[in-house]
């Protein structure tokens, strides 16, 4: 028997189409595709929380990747049209990230419960809106954006004081 696009299966091989292409760096089409995924999964009567949450997580940290070349273009640029080119659609994705992050770690601390997995992605979601807050201060040349990427920071080195990590360059 064949599966509808309304089904759980379906639904299913949307969220792991949308982490294989993550994992392959296909970050645009993973974005697509965790998209599609969560908009299905929440139009369902009990839909699977922890599934959407990881398709949100998946997604902000797909936006920041998709946000390097741009960045990297926005460094290479030679005229005026193509700064603004890459600063746009940098800027894009690294607001997208921004919202997507902020999203999954108010719902984690919203969580009565929290698993390992939870608190990890939490802690990665303030690693990386610090990285993003620095990207974006980097983009729109703004230091409000700094000292949010500072304060970011500051957050995970309190709240993490006692767990090694490395800070991103």
């Amino acid at each position: 028997s064949g599966q509808s696009p309304d089904s759980a299966e379906w639904r299913d091989s949307l969220f792991e189409i949308g982490r294989i292409l993550h994992d392959a760096g296909r970050f645009a089409e993973a974005i697509d595709r965790f998209d599609e995924a969560v908009a299905r999964e929440s139009r369902q009567r009990l839909p699977d929380l922890t599934q959407i949450r990881m398709a949100l997580y998946l997604t902000g940290i797909s936006h920041r990747h998709a946000a390097e070349a741009p960045l990297r273009d926005l460094t290479e640029a030679k005229t005026v049209n193509e700064r603004e080119r890459a600063s746009a659609l940098a800027r894009q994705h690294l607001i997208s990230s921004q919202k997507a992050l902020a999203g999954v770690r108010k719902d984690i601390n919203q969580d009565g419960e929290m698993t390992p997995l939870d608190r990890a992605m939490l802690r990665n979601c303030y690693m990386f809106e610090g990285a993003v807050l620095f990207d974006l201060g980097r983009v729109e040349a703004s230091p409000e954006r700094f000292s949010e990427a500072i304060a970011a920071y500051s957050n995970v080195s309190t709240l993490y004081h006692e767990q090694p990590f490395v800070l991103e360059p």
